[in-house]
């Protein structure tokens, strides 16, 4: 079940009635978001919903334990190992499993050893990568008594399946959620006009500019690369860059406007990231929470920045190289993973001498350069020639596009107006003043309820003649 589906509109509301209609049993509520969830994700395949289940239970088991046996380090460190093991091993089997295998079977073949690798054929389930790590951050977060362990197992278990972003995230801490499942969550109108707009805002982006940019630009090119001119290449690389931006954030928007509905508030995931002035900045404005949940969970641990220059630009490689895999068991996002690796690696002691020669600490700077059009436009250049890495079928189609692109031949744009308009929005998007779309969202809230509904209706009517072009899967689907 997609969030571009009449089938999640139709769960979707059904939650919000059966929700709000048991205001005085805060206990049904939250029971009618957890079969929900479990609902929604079935919907892919029901057996995978065996997964989420035994995860969950391991892990609330093991948060249990550790909190419960302060005084025994080993048994804490024994079920952190559980928690941890039982989660990366489940990841492991069913992303990498493959990747592993024949990656063995070419080792052995280099030294000469004939080993014909076993047919695998493992369906990925849908979002294992967001709700292992978000599970198993809750024991990691017991374990260094950040937080409590929940005393109803039902919150962990919604906490962790908690439809509207249990499948591409944002990767939500335990610290963030789980409170607010003690509250007693009240819907007013501007909560309703905020959750109305997000998903409206998330629709737009994903089915009339990614999924339009997908079909007028990108596909053709990244099928057919040697058909085209590096200006047209050029051209698709940043209608790819767009187009992710858009699906993401766009079904982002989506998981925040269906949560805010319901009274509850995610983590944002995104923050105008084509302003960023460098390479760094963009990550900290880009998939913010895995950002987040990188730095803390292995860059932080690995000795982040405390232990001198060369083990900091060690632990930033490896950092972004597990960030890479992480979007795929392919070579080709690994080295994705390396070439940000290598930016952010490049642009540190360039920072630090510009903030040294103009006597400004590092938030200063960077506000500064991000009024600068220089930076803002090599640092999008920069993430742009990653974009060959993320989409192509596999490095030998990325080298392609490579070659093409830096061949500057052919300076002719075969694309129509309507594609290049949609890449213009998607761009242009990121620099409209804050507050314009504060005040939009604070007139739709002033609003009655009956002109509120005329609009979505409309809006929602526009939104779906718009799918007509293209209806394609959201991107981080596959992760």
């Amino acid at each position: 079940m997609s969030f571009n589906s009449l089938e999640y509109i139709a769960l979707l509301g059904a939650s919000f009635v059966f929700f709000w209609g048991l205001r005085d049993r805060p206990s049904a509520r939250l029971w009618i978001l957890l079969w929900a969830s479990y609902a929604f994700y079935a919907a892919w395949n029901g057996w995978y919903l065996l997964l989420i289940v035994a995860s969950t239970f391991i892990d609330y088991c093991a948060g249990r334990l550790i909190h419960d046996n302060d005084d025994w380090p080993r048994f804490r460190r024994g079920m952190l190992a559980v928690s941890v093991v039982s989660n990366l091993a489940v990841l492991g089997f069913f992303k990498y499993g493959r990747f592993a295998t024949e990656n063995a079977v070419a080792v052995m073949g280099f030294f000469g050893w004939d080993v014909e690798a076993p047919a695998l054929r493992i369906l990925l389930p849908v979002g294992i990568s967001f709700y292992t790590f978000q599970s198993m951050s809750y024991t990691l977060d017991i374990y260094y008594r950040r937080i409590e362990p929940v005393k109803r197992a039902r919150d962990f278990f919604l906490f962790v399946a908690f439809f509207p972003q249990l499948v591409a995230g944002p990767v939500v801490r335990a610290a963030e959620l789980l409170p607010q499942f003690l509250t007693t969550p009240r819907l007013d109108r501007g909560d309703f006009a905020q959750g109305a707009w997000r998903i409206l805002r998330g629709m737009i982006k994903k089915i009339v500019l990614a999924d339009f940019l997908a079909v007028t630009i990108v596909d053709p090119v990244f099928n057919i690369p040697h058909l085209f001119g590096s200006l047209e290449i050029f051209v698709a690389l940043w209608a790819f860059l767009a187009e992710i931006y858009c699906d993401f954030s766009g079904y982002t928007d989506i998981a925040l406007g269906s949560a805010r509905l319901f009274g509850y508030r995610l983590p944002e995931n995104f923050a105008k990231p084509f302003t960023a002035s460098t390479p760094a900045a963009f990550w900290r404005r880009w998939h913010m929470t895995l950002t987040r949940f990188a730095f803390d969970y292995l860059y932080v641990p690995l000795g982040g920045n405390r232990k001198g220059e060369l083990r900091t630009l060690l632990n930033v490689f490896a950092t972004f190289a597990l960030i890479g895999l992480w979007h795929g068991a392919e070579w080709k996002f690994v080295l994705f993973g390396l070439y940000h690796a290598l930016g952010v690696a490049a642009s540190r002691p360039l920072f630090k001498a510009a903030a040294s020669v103009l006597g400004r600490s590092g938030e200063r700077l960077e506000s500064t350069l991000e009024s600068w059009i220089l930076p803002v436009v090599v640092s999008n250049l920069f993430v742009v020639f990653s974009m060959p890495l993320f989409r192509a079928d596999d490095l030998a189609a990325a080298w392609v596009l490579y070659k093409g692109v830096l061949s500057f031949s052919g300076s002719s744009l075969g694309y129509g107006a309507g594609a290049l308009a949609a890449l213009c929005a998607a761009t242009l998007a990121h620099f409209i003043p804050e507050d314009w779309e504060s005040k939009a969202v604070a007139r739709f809230a002033a609003l009655s309820p009956a002109a509120q509904s005329a609009a979505i209706t409309v809006a929602a009517f526009a939104v779906s003649r718009a799918a007509v072009i293209a209806r394609k899967s959201f991107i981080y689907f596959q992760f």
